[in-house]
């Protein structure tokens, strides 16, 4: 979708490759919050359940495997910034917020809390944020 809206707003051809370390984070919700619960609080109570869940060795992927997918998506942006390329990487919500305190915060998924991942901003349908290649810069869009 993203590639046709640039060759009929912008005329432009964009090569588009997929990267699973972008998925959501692995969870099941009914492995995590009741369901009576989950319709009584909706999505604030999913979102604190799963973090701490990711935190606290719930049954979901834990804050040191998605980092390590961070990781690896700066990792494979090199080929990239040698070209002095502007990439787009499209991702899930839960996902994005923890790399925003991967940039924001610290680099160091042991430093990572519950605390962090409440205070990060909801990445509503094509929104997000920007970073630089050194990963200084922050910006959201």
């Amino acid at each position: 979708m993203i590639g046709k809206i640039l060759k009929e707003k912008y005329n432009k051809k964009v090569p588009i490759s997929g990267n699973l370390n972008l998925k959501e984070i692995d969870f099941s919700l009914k492995d995590i919050l009741p369901k009576e619960k989950f319709l009584k609080q909706g999505m604030p109570a999913v979102r604190t359940a799963l973090y701490n869940a990711i935190i606290n060795q719930g049954s979901v992927e834990q804050i040191d495997h998605i980092y390590k997918r961070t990781e690896n998506v700066f990792k494979s942006l090199k080929k990239h910034r040698e070209k002095n390329q502007t990439v787009m990487l499209v991702s899930h919500d839960f996902y994005m917020r923890t790399v925003e305190i991967y940039l924001q915060r610290s680099k160091d998924y042991r430093e990572v809390t519950v605390g962090d991942l409440e205070k990060t901003t909801l990445n509503t349908y094509f929104k997000g944020f920007g970073t630089s290649y050194d990963l200084k810069l922050f910006k959201r869009f």
